[in-house]
């Protein structure tokens, strides 16, 4: 099996939008989704919150992403099921366009950041809340479920385990 249950996603797609988010950013990515399953040839299901919609389960084909797919390292297969159970009981929660606008500050203005989750989340608070509430051992407490994409990678003790 190419992906395991738990998995982050990282994406950058290829289209004008996305590039702009990571370029602002200071990040190589633009979004990141959970693998809920691997399934045939280049499609995966994750779970994903993205603008304009709510938090959701999507089949990801990757022939159409350039990507890089995390592990976190060590046998968590327990803690990942958590992760994924806790992660879909998130499904229908909305966008938090208020963080993402102040993460965006924070990077590129060294503004501090205040905005609490208010029941929304962006992509990188679905990963680290999940991973976070699973036990999942995060490598300090600072700014749980307020992290932008590269700070995300940093925070766990991820391993690259697969790329476009």
């Amino acid at each position: 099996m190419r992906f395991q249950q738990g998995d982050a996603i990282f994406i950058l797609s290829k289209s004008w939008i996305p590039r702009t988010i990571a370029l602002t950013s200071n990040s190589r990515y633009s979004h990141v989704g959970m693998v809920m399953e691997d399934a045939d040839g280049d499609i995966v299901n994750i779970i994903e919150s993205k603008p304009f919609l709510k938090l959701r389960k999507r089949c990801l084909s990757l022939q159409k992403e350039e990507y890089d797919c995390y592990r976190i390292r060590g046998n968590h297969s327990q803690e990942m099921k958590l992760a994924l159970e806790n992660a879909e009981q998130m499904i229908g929660i909305k966008y938090n366009y208020l963080q993402f606008a102040n993460l965006y500050f924070h990077v590129n203005f060294n503004k501090k950041r205040a905005f609490p989750l208010n029941k929304r989340l962006v992509c990188t608070s679905l990963i680290d809340l999940c991973y976070y509430s699973a036990g999942i051992r995060r490598k300090d407490e600072m700014d749980i479920g307020n992290v932008t994409l590269e700070e995300l990678l940093l925070k766990y003790d991820f391993e690259r385990v697969a790329e476009s």
